[in-house]
């Protein structure tokens, strides 16, 4: 299963589709109950299956998390089943452009003709600061 983020600065939750217990309904035996193991940027709601992030996600520092999800029944010996979750997370336009140059000059003739170069900016967004 795959799940795509946009680069996420808040709480958002997506819900994981439910496991299934084949043992007779409304017993402690069917009732299934969720786990996410080894994984500290997402929770999951135990009773729903739904996840949740724990806080910001970024792509440039980390574009695909790989999840095992563990859905286990609550019998006296209980039973576990996994699956794996991947989310990537999707790169949004969350850094503003500097201006490699912070000051510049630029001479034209008063007579130049229309559409005649005047200069050249350089921009990077690598370094830019975030929005």
């Amino acid at each position: 299963m795959a799940i795509s983020f946009a680069t996420i600065t808040s709480w958002h939750k997506y819900v994981f589709p439910q496991a299934t217990d084949n043992d007779q309904a409304n017993t402690l035996n069917s009732q299934v109950f969720y786990r996410l193991p080894n994984t500290n940027q997402f929770t999951i709601n135990q009773q729903t299956g739904a996840i949740t992030t724990v806080g910001s996600l970024d792509y440039e520092t980390r574009n695909q998390y790989v999840l095992i999800v563990e859905a286990s029944d609550s019998a006296a010996s209980p039973r576990t089943g996994t699956t794996t979750v991947t989310i990537n997370v999707q790169d949004v336009q969350d850094r503003i452009p500097l201006f490699v140059e912070t000051a510049v000059t630029a001479s034209v003739r008063e007579n130049a003709g229309t559409g005649t170069f005047v200069i050249a900016m350089t921009v990077s967004e690598a370094f830019g600061v975030l929005s």
